[in-house]
Formats: C-alpha cells, sequence, structure tokens
C-alpha cells in the first residue's frame, strides 16, 4: 500500500483569472467566443492568462483537446499561431468557424449584393 500523504503541507492557491484579466478580457463572449453554447467551454481568461505568460508572438500554441476553440482564438489574437485537434466533429466545425478570418471585401460585396437583390429574390 501507498504511504498517506501529510495534507498539513500542502497550500492552495486561488486565481481569479477574470478579475486577472479584465483589462485585456473585458467580457467572455467578445469577438467569436460567444458563437456557440458549446458544453464546459473555457472562459476566454484562462487561456489567455497562460497564452500571455508563458509564449511569445509568432510562438506555436498546441491545444490536443481544442473543444470550441477558446485557446485557439486566444493564440491567435495575441498574434500565436495555433493549432488544435479534437475527436468530435462538431468541436472541430466550431473551432474553425471561429478562429478563421473574413476577407472583409468579400463579405461586404455580398451583403451589398443581398441587399440590392432581395427584393427580386423573395417575389419568385
Amino acid at each position: 500500500m501507498g504511504v498517506p500523504l501529510d495534507t498539513t503541507s500542502i497550500m492552495i492557491k486561488t486565481c481569479n483569472f477574470r478579475n486577472l484579466m479584465k483589462e485585456t478580457i473585458p467580457k467572455m463572449d467578445y469577438l467569436t467566443h460567444g458563437i456557440h453554447p458549446y458544453t464546459a467551454k473555457l472562459i476566454p481568461h484562462i487561456p489567455s492568462y497562460f497564452i500571455e505568460k508563458y509564449t511569445q508572438e509568432y510562438n506555436i500554441v498546441f491545444d490536443p483537446f481544442c473543444g470550441s476553440g477558446t485557446s485557439l482564438l486566444s493564440a491567435r489574437l495575441m498574434g500565436r499561431n495555433a493549432i488544435g485537434i479534437d475527436i468530435n466533429p462538431l468541436a472541430v466545425l466550431i473551432s474553425e468557424v471561429k478562429t478563421t478570418p473574413l476577407d472583409v471585401y468579400k463579405l461586404s460585396t455580398a451583403i451589398n449584393w443581398f441587399k440590392e437583390n432581395i427584393k427580386s429574390l423573395t417575389k419568385k
């Protein structure tokens, strides 16, 4: 059998990531973080804290259980390269949608085309 641990010498340090990062990340659903209510997703404050503390710009951040991509998006927003994998196809889709940059010109063009053609599209 094992030896029991001496729990009197264990020190637990708590950290409130929301307070620690509130200037950097004022709320939890900024940009695409709130795109999907994925089960058990991280608040962005946690990966942002560790990415900022332990990496530098252009480093690679690897998340082997990326879930909805919170760490991946946080890394990209801080100028890091991000790689994530997950066994859940829904998680992979959410991560891809969440972290894929949009071409603002193409989006603007599509919106304008849609606005100009909406009446003719609904009459058919």
